[in-house]
């Protein structure tokens, strides 16, 4: 037995064993899955752990001796790569300076350049600076790396501010922390959507031979960011959090500033030319700041205008309090309501639109630029300008709101904004995937919003920047105990779900809304739609079981309403959960079958009937990959889905390309090369229009393969 061969051919079974979830793996997994039957002469599953590879690996060799066909399609699938390296871009998305001012920092300054500087001796080199919001730690580390930039000039730097939230689930995702720094180290969208396990190993790889700088702001917990904890000799990873990360990294505590400083740091705030501050009045500034560079910051020009406010200090325990107090009782009545408004919910991201629907005014740019002049708003550069609260300040804000603002105001505002963010994101969402079925009419916009995108690909990128939103405006309507609202702006997430990745964000947006719809909507259609969307993203976060019961609840309230549309669509998720696994096709099969019947009861007139043409071909579709340990019933079965989508009233090439690579697959595990190649000609030709760049991708690869040619 070539011994070479074995450890590429075990090699390659455990890098399938690894989940990675593009759309070439999982073509290859098919591929992989139907030659081991045929070596093994029975259905069998994939290798889970190295020793399970060792063994298929010699099964496979065994039979490829007796049968040398079985070896050249073996080494077709092993030339088919799974995931291309980044696109080895330089990244340099630099942490923010607040301040033209900067003061102190010593102790972690000091600890910087030690962590950087030390010898590697195989050990991650990881800095956590920890202190109380407005302490100044993003200006500390955005200090040390404008100082020590040129030593990432070749690798580069990546900053991410995080979601810390009211708890574990409202902060930033570990899943999609990891696609984020990836997404900027140049690796592909399509190869992002993967579980936390196959991202950290991805993200493992890619900082390997790299002299990076990766800085997480905001961090919640160490089971957040623990993923980054990684021993490469050129990688150096900055950790900003409120508690110290207790046995991630040994923490290195900011306080306030000596006095001597806070005094400096006051003292530059003053305007040339402008009347010196009596010491006693500054004297009282200083302490009512507690050496704190944010209060002093935001203090500093109020304090020079209004002295007497410094009085203020000792009405509250809490610094913050007594400084956001002070300000929001030094702003115009206009922005004081803003502030409150504005500040009854984290929002991650204002931008001047959704301010101005939450506050029911045509022009906010005025009290905008006021609250960020006070420092109440920081000003938040990207490919969606806007403004955030800072996460003390937002406290403050919905607090006073709550002691200050009559409940109907405070309810109309978050109305406002629910319906704005439902109302875009709906028609972003519809213009990325024309072509899937909704309930309720939001995706055709209003009077009041009449954007349009150039593409598909623009408006998927339109909704992935409003994602985290869309994601926080669900939450907002668990507080207005508004069910529809969660429900429909979950469903106008599921491009972003299905085609950038965010999973784990999506999945518990969709949590909240399956609580809402079980609570007030059980038994109806969109009900049963959202439990159907959750079921799908569990299944991607590797949760069968969770996803087989949500399904079960989706076939179940859609019965109890006669919707047969979404009947036929649980059954055929049913289905789908099911085609994955070798040793399931036959359940697979049966339930796409009941769904075809379900389809078939779909009456003219309502919901469906016009798609159902549609819906036919891809079950069709869904029949034949079901097939595929019987290459012929599967090429028949496949063949007829091709004549299915070509007649449609616009025929679907996207499906028709994606059908094409099912039939050679079929071609190529019966060692049929020379057909495989010629149906993914076909499927180049049908997908190369339909901004499908992943399938498109993929078949180009398999072809190569087939010719034995380099990819």
């Amino acid at each position: 037995m070539d011994a070479e061969f074995l450890s590429a051919v075990v090699a390659f079974l455990t890098a399938l064993n690894q989940g990675v979830a593009s759309e070439a793996a999982k073509a290859v997994t098919d591929g992989t899955a139907q030659l081991l039957r045929r070596c093994a002469g029975r259905p069998v599953a994939l290798p889970s752990g190295e020793a399970q590879a060792w063994e298929s690996a010699r099964m496979a060799l065994a039979a490829s001796e007796q049968r040398p066909e079985l070896r050249s399609t073996l080494e077709a699938l092993m030339r088919v790569p799974l995931g291309a390296a980044g696109d080895g871009r330089v990244p340099m998305l630099l942490p923010p300076t607040f301040s033209q001012f900067f003061y102190d920092r010593r102790e972690a300054i000091k600890a910087l350049d030690r962590e950087h500087g030390r010898a590697f001796a195989g050990r991650a080199r990881l800095v956590n600076l920890c202190g109380p919001a407005g302490i100044g730690l993003t200006s500390a580390v955005a200090y040390w790396t404008a100082e020590n930039l040129s030593a990432f000039t070749t690798g580069g730097v990546v900053y991410l501010r995080l979601r810390g939230g009211r708890d574990a689930t409202a902060a930033t995702q570990p899943v999609t922390i990891l696609q984020q720094v990836l997404k900027e180290l140049g690796v592909p969208v399509g190869q992002l959507r993967a579980d936390r396990k196959t991202l950290a190993e991805r993200y493992r790889r890619e900082v390997v031979g790299r002299r990076l700088l990766v800085i997480l702001d905001g961090v919640h917990d160490r089971a957040q960011v623990s993923d980054f904890v990684v021993a490469a000799e050129g990688l150096f990873t900055v950790m900003l959090s409120r508690e110290p990360l207790l046995g991630l990294a040994r923490p290195v505590p900011v306080g306030p500033l000596p006095t001597g400083d806070a005094r400096r740091l006051l003292r530059s705030l003053t305007p040339p030319g402008a009347a010196k501050v009596a010491r006693a009045a500054e004297r009282r500034q200083l302490a009512l700041c507690q050496g704190s560079p944010w209060a002093l910051t935001a203090m500093g020009p109020v304090l020079r205008e209004r002295p007497h406010l410094a009085t203020a200090r000792g009405r509250t325990a809490d610094l913050h309090t007594d400084v956001l107090d002070a300000l929001h009782g030094a702003l115009s009545d206009p922005s004081a309501r803003a502030y409150r408004l504005l500040g009854q919910h984290p929002w991650p991201l204002l931008t001047t639109a959704l301010a101005g629907r939450i506050l029911g005014v045509s022009d906010a740019e005025v009290v905008l630029k006021e609250l960020t002049d006070r420092q109440l708003l920081a000003t938040v550069d990207g490919p969606v300008p806007g403004y955030a609260m800072p996460e003390h300040v937002q406290r403050h804000a919905a607090q006073l709101s709550e002691r200050t603002d009559r409940l109907p105001v405070r309810t109309a505002a978050l109305r406002r904004a629910v319906g704005y963010l439902l109302t875009r994101a709906s028609v972003a969402g519809h213009a990325a995937f024309p072509d899937r079925w909704l309930l309720g009419d939001h995706h055709v916009g209003s009077r009041q919003h009449t954007e349009t995108y150039p593409s598909k690909d623009a408006a998927l990128q339109a909704l992935g920047d409003m994602a985290d939103s869309v994601i926080e405006g669900v939450r907002a309507a668990e507080q207005l105990d508004d069910a529809e609202s969660a429900a429909y702006l979950c469903q106008a997430l599921w491009p972003v779900q299905l085609n950038a990745g965010l999973v784990a964000e999506a999945a518990v947006a969709l949590a909240v809304a399956v609580r809402l719809v079980d609570q007030h909507l059980a038994g109806t259609a969109l009900a049963a739609r959202i439990h159907v969307q959750y079921a799908l993203a569990l299944d991607k976060l590797g949760q069968p079981e969770g996803a087989e019961r949500h399904l079960r609840t989706a076939l179940d309230y859609d019965r109890r309403c006669g919707h047969f549309r979404g009947q036929a669509t649980a059954l055929e998720s049913l289905g789908l959960v099911r085609l994955a696994d070798p040793l399931t096709r036959a359940e697979a099969l049966a339930f796409f079958e009941q769904a075809e019947q379900a389809a078939a009861h779909i009456a003219e007139g309502t919901d469906g009937f016009e798609d159902l043409p549609r819906i036919l071909a891809l079950l069709t579709r869904h029949r034949g990959r079901a097939l595929c340990d019987d290459p012929e019933a599967a090429r028949s079965v496949l063949g007829e889905a091709l004549v299915k989508f070509a007649g449609l009233r616009k025929p679907d090439r996207y499906n028709q390309g994606k059908t094409h690579i099912d039939i050679a697959a079929t071609h190529m595990s019966e060692d049929r090369l020379d057909l495989a190649a010629a149906a993914l000609d076909s499927a180049i030709e049908l997908l190369t229009d339909q901004a499908a760049a992943e399938h498109l991708k993929l078949a180009r690869n398999l072809r190569a393969s087939c010719l034995n040619q380099t990819v």
